[in-house]
């Protein structure tokens, strides 16, 4: 397992072949990206500025993380076709800071039993976290 400190938050995930290269695990809010990946989800993101055609990755605007599909001619696109992405104005600025690898599943996640067990071993990591994050 590893500890992963999130916003506000921690989580413990099983290690798998995606969070081994993954540099953050974000929470998904919205439904421009159904139905690949649904509100409340976890994902786990590798932090790169270079993306592929089919690719999903995070990017940052003025008004916050936003994922999108990069299509074959290198522009952003929703992942939900019912919600079309608007193209920006030539002041927006849209930056690509990583990659989508994969979600979150409920077996990358422990058990109750294993929960508790790895709140012990982790007890002095999380009492730092709750101090300093609150």
């Amino acid at each position: 397992y590893d500890f992963i400190e999130m916003p506000s938050d921690h989580i413990f995930i099983r290690r798998n072949e995606y969070n081994c290269r993954a540099d953050a695990v974000i929470e998904v809010s919205g439904y421009s990206v159904l139905p690949v990946y649904k509100d409340g989800d976890y994902v786990y993101v590798e932090y790169t500025d270079c993306a592929y055609p089919g690719q999903d990755v995070v990017c940052s605007t003025a008004n916050g993380g936003i994922i999108k599909r990069l299509t074959s001619d290198y522009k952003l696109e929703s992942v939900n076709p019912e919600l079309p992405f608007s193209e920006k104005g030539e002041g927006d600025s849209i930056r690509i800071i990583g990659r989508v690898l994969g979600v979150v599943t409920s077996t990358d996640r422990p058990t109750e039993r294993e929960l508790i067990s790895l709140q012990e071993l982790f007890a002095d990591e999380l009492q730092k976290f709750e101090e300093e994050d609150g």
